[in-house]
């Protein structure tokens, strides 16, 4: 029971996790161009 408990908050943070991942991804990209425009 511990278990199923833990897949349930699991799922709500891999959810949050993810939304993270991807804002994170999308500004090193943003940053990586503009670094990359400078050099």
């Amino acid at each position: 029971m511990r278990g199923r408990r833990f897949g349930v908050s699991s799922s709500a943070t891999s959810t949050a996790f993810l939304d993270f991942v991807t804002r994170f991804r999308s500004m090193a990209r943003q940053g990586w161009e503009t670094a990359s425009g400078v050099v």
